[in-house]
């Protein structure tokens, strides 16, 4: 059933698309809907949530362009809805960094999309840690958490980011739905702060003697 229109990555260029991905839940509505079309009750009973509460969500992840509907039947006289991802990942466009601080509605977007992704991470840790599936005696390791704080370069930084991207749509690529176990691998690269220049070092007498 998987539909050939599906695109393999999609940049979301759009604050409303941006926004529509700022709740946890919907991340997980998202997620679900990109490995397979599956209709709002079939979600429900995968993600354990009450159908009623998943429309709103599907009608905005909808409106966003992030979902669309592939397919319609009659069910015991209903219609039942298939809706399936519009790509089986998505990117947010580097323009979107450059919104001017003024307009603080798109600010607590992008700001909101991160946080809802580093919330599903953390709700899913602390229930994979309450099932043992993250222990600390684990023997090989399941798990890792890390954090580095580097200096460099914008160009480097961009060189470094499509690094980032390309790795991580080798792992998509890789995914074997037919797994026995399912992992999540959450990445954050986002700028902190602006650096001071070190002052160009000046030249000494020995220097100079060298050019000549």
């Amino acid at each position: 059933m998987n539909d050939p229109k599906i695109k393999d990555s999609l940049t979301l260029k759009g604050l409303d698309q941006v926004k529509a991905l700022a709740d946890p839940l919907r991340l997980q509505l998202l997620e679900a809907l990109c490995q397979k079309p599956m209709t709002t009750k079939q979600v429900s009973v995968l993600l354990e949530e009450n159908p009623t509460k998943l429309y709103h969500h599907v009608d905005i992840l909808e409106r966003a362009g992030l979902i669309r509907l592939v397919k319609t039947q009659q069910n015991r006289g209903t219609v039942e809805k298939y809706y399936q991802g519009t790509a089986r990942r998505f990117a947010v466009d580097s323009k979107l960094f450059e919104v001017g601080t003024d307009d603080r509605k798109s600010d607590d977007g992008l700001a909101n999309a991160f946080t809802s992704i580093l919330e599903l991470s953390i709700s899913e840790i602390r229930k994979s840690v309450a099932a043992k599936l993250i222990r600390r005696d684990a023997t090989p390791r399941t798990a890792i958490a890390a954090s580095a704080l580097i200096t460099t370069t914008e160009a480097q930084a961009e060189q470094l980011l499509e690094k980032i991207k390309g790795w991580m749509g080798k792992l998509h690529r890789s995914a074997n739905q037919e797994g026995d176990m399912a992992y999540r691998m959450t990445m954050a690269f986002y700028p902190v702060k602006k650096t001071a220049k070190k002052p160009a070092k000046p030249s000494t007498k020995s220097d100079e003697s060298k050019d000549s």
